[in-house]
């Protein structure tokens, strides 16, 4: 039997009639395809976020706290229909691997138990111990939106780039973490202009998917360690003020209205 002739037309087809639930989608669905999924209670009441991670390598407790709070505030859910559930520690801790998408695709294809159906729409987070292939002497990934429902965490960047790596001068774990996993939520969420339409223009045109406004959570900087860090200097104060975790304005309005839809 011909198999992929048979996969690649179920593909298409699936595609072609608007679906998003179910492993497969999953698998399929580029970041921002899934965004009126994820940000809209009419479409799904109750958001479930599957969060896996290694033992001792697993998310920042606070960082997480104010994770939900931004989901909800953006999706008009009630804190209780948003579950974050990290009760998976199972993923192996190698806190020297640079991963490469393809190790993280697959940790989440065997790891990953929860997809969007029913009422419920579904978002993993993958930590891993270590860092990213695309790593260098310069800067290092600390998140990354991979696909529609999907996010993987750099715990050993993260904590390399904060004061958990041992220097006091650098910013806190629940500084960066925290702007990170609302960054990179927002990609999947369709922002900026990666699938959920401006209200009104604020891509930055030198960082595409990014806004122009640094105090907005999708500004560029947050990206990488090193911009990150070089939002320290010029604005004086603590890490809580110099790191952006909050959707500005614009991005509040593009979730609104895609919320609406």
């Amino acid at each position: 039997m011909r198999l992929v002739p048979f996969l690649v037309a179920l593909i298409f087809t699936l595609v072609a009639a608007g679906c998003t639930s179910g492993p497969l989608a999953d698998k399929i669905s580029h970041v921002g395809a899934a965004n009126h999924d994820l940000v809209s209670a009419k479409a799904y009441p109750k958001l479930y976020v599957e969060i896996d991670s290694p033992s001792g390598y697993g998310p920042n407790a606070d960082a997480l706290s104010a994770f939900h709070d931004a989901l909800a505030q953006v999706s008009g859910r009630s804190g209780a229909d948003v579950v974050l559930d990290t009760s998976d520690t199972s993923i192996p801790a190698e806190p020297g691997h640079k991963y490469t998408e393809q190790e993280i695709q697959d940790l989440e294809s065997k790891h990953r138990s929860h997809h969007t159906g029913g009422d419920t729409a579904a978002l993993y987070i993958l930590y891993v111990a270590g860092g990213n292939v695309a790593d260098n002497g310069q800067t290092s990934v600390l998140g990354e939106a991979y696909r529609g429902t999907s996010i993987a965490m750099f715990k050993g960047n993260v904590q390399s780039t904060s004061s958990s790596g041992g220097l006091s001068t650098k910013p806190s774990e629940l500084c960066v973490e925290r702007a990170v996993l609302i960054h990179e939520f927002g990609h999947d969420a369709g922002l900026v202009n990666l699938g959920t339409p401006m209200q009104t223009p604020h891509e930055d045109s030198g960082h595409p998917g990014h806004s122009s406004n640094q105090g907005s959570v999708m500004y560029w900087a947050v990206d990488g360690s090193a911009s990150l860090l070089n939002l320290l200097t010029p604005l004086g104060g603590g890490c809580e003020q110099q790191i952006p975790w909050h959707f500005d304005d614009n991005d509040l309005a593009d979730l609104r209205a895609l919320a609406a839809s």
